[in-house]
């Protein structure tokens, strides 16, 4: 009775690893689903302001000014690194996405257009993300 009682207690302690396990897998992929998710959008909101397709490797303005506007949101809003964002966006070099913060925060503060076209990226992303969340709750 004691050995059952022995093993009863070891397979409880199993499958409660066990548990603790799937509940961290499903903690990571609710938050790179997020990242997916976030990534999509913003590029789909891009695309829908500046008519723009960021992941060419034109260095068109809008082009350039989109990947700028891609850059600096996830740079701010997420905690990947750069070169995980670099890799987004046309598999661009870490150092790429430095630069481009750089003249994103130049041009933020002498450009009355730039700021405005970001800011309009912003509301549209909003709305694609209330989208997005509506048709989650109705499911």
């Amino acid at each position: 009775m004691n050995e059952v009682a022995l093993i009863q207690s070891e397979i409880a302690d199993l499958y409660q690893q066990i548990e603790d396990k799937y509940k961290i897998l499903q903690g990571m992929e609710n938050y790179y689903a997020s990242y997916i998710n976030l990534d999509i959008a913003l590029k789909q909101a891009i695309r829908k302001v500046l008519d723009c397709d960021l992941m060419t490797n034109s260095r068109r303005q809008e082009v350039v000014k989109a990947r700028q506007f891609y850059y600096y949101y996830m740079r701010e809003n997420t905690t990947l690194s750069l070169k995980a964002i670099s890799r987004k966006v046309y598999n661009q070099d870490h150092s790429t996405v430095l630069n481009a913060l750089k003249c994103f925060d130049d041009r933020w503060h002498f450009d009355k257009g730039y700021k405005q076209d970001y800011e309009l990226v912003m509301q549209e992303l909003n709305e694609i993300l209330n989208q997005q969340t509506d048709a989650y709750n109705t499911i």
